[in-house]
């Protein structure tokens, strides 16, 4: 079974490997709803009784609801636009970003973060006051995740100590203020981490159509090359 206490739907993937059981479905995906407690997996039952029997499973759940209709249009960049932001790392970067669709934006430590979308918070941190280029420093990063209506969460990450304005459970609106940036976490300098997570089968060929205070849209798929430095000079 599995509980889920969290106000949004978390994807649950497990596999597993059965001696003398039987099973009444195969290794699977699901979506588990938000405030489920209970919520039966699987029912394994010996083939042959008296013999011994045994089980290997692992399993793994990421945020987000791949039973939504994926929106990707029109989202804002985090941030006022500003002369000393540039764009550090694309999607699949070899740095930190292998087979993650993030984005890191070097920036001030302090500079205003805003909602790209409109969404729920879903989960937040604000505590640490630590970090640096150590994976050490893997779970110091403070964050705001924000659950969008198309079942994506947006996830802000490296804010500064005691730099989230927004809470559990507030619905924000695209442009918000809601956080500050910092340098907390595995980092190797102030920047803003933006990482958009999805269940669906089109997670690693999202594209995203960030919108600039302007009105100007630019397109961003990951399987052009020329899209990096598009973005960095509209940046500038």
């Amino acid at each position: 079974m599995a509980d889920n206490d969290l106000i949004i739907p978390v994807k649950l993937i497990l596999d597993f490997t059965l001696v003398n059981l039987n099973s009444n479905n195969k290794p699977f995906t699901i979506t588990i709803p938000a405030k489920t407690v209970g919520k039966v997996l699987s029912v394994w039952k010996p083939i042959k009784v008296g013999s011994n029997y045994k089980w290997t499973f692992t399993w793994s759940t990421s945020l987000s609801d791949s039973s939504k209709y994926l929106n990707l249009k029109n989202y804002s960049l985090p941030f006022f636009k500003h002369s000393s932001i540039k764009l550090t790392q694309k999607p699949g970067g070899i740095f930190s970003h292998k087979g993650v669709f993030a984005y890191d934006f070097a920036m001030p430590i302090g500079t205003p973060i805003l909602a790209a979308k409109s969404g729920r918070v879903v989960m937040v941190k604000d505590d640490s006051s630590i970090g640096g280029n150590d994976k050490n420093f893997l779970n110091q990063a403070n964050y705001v995740c924000i659950y969008h209506a198309d079942g994506t969460v947006a996830n802000y990450a490296h804010l500064n100590t005691k730099g989230v304005l927004v809470r559990e459970g507030e619905f924000v609106n695209q442009g918000q203020l809601i956080a500050y940036s910092g340098n907390t976490g595995y980092a190797d300098g102030p920047h803003l981490h933006f990482e958009l997570l999805n269940t669906g089968t089109a997670t690693q060929a999202i594209g995203l159509d960030w919108k600039t205070l302007s009105g100007d849209i630019l397109t961003i798929k990951p399987v052009l090359g020329k899209w990096y430095k598009q973005l960095t000079r509209l940046l500038l």
